[in-house]
């Protein structure tokens, strides 16, 4: 871990998956108004940056997820990817527990 990772949240030894977003050029418009998801320079992991089924790999901290010790791995991969859409359709209709 290099020193442009002094602001994340994880430390060398964390358990962590690698997210979708791989890259994001944080300048651009989307960049600017939080929706990096919808950069035009972004790369995705496993798609325009080298895949993730690997045992060793390098990706910016920032796109880290930690994954917390109590959850096991193969419950937490499909939420590094596929889960996103899921959730992400979830919290834009502003679903509360019970619709």
């Amino acid at each position: 871990m290099g020193s442009s990772c002094d602001n994340v949240d994880i430390k060398l030894g964390d358990r962590v998956g690698i997210r979708w977003i791989a890259f994001t050029c944080g300048s651009c418009a989307p960049c600017m108004a939080g929706a990096d998801k919808i950069c035009q320079k972004g790369q995705k992991s496993g798609n325009s940056r080298p895949g993730i089924f690997q045992e060793y790999a390098l990706d910016p901290a920032l796109y880290m997820a930690p994954i917390p010790d109590g959850l096991s791995s193969d419950i937490a991969a499909p939420l590094l990817r596929s889960g996103v859409t899921a959730y992400s359709a979830l919290k834009k209709s502003r679903a509360q527990s019970g619709d």
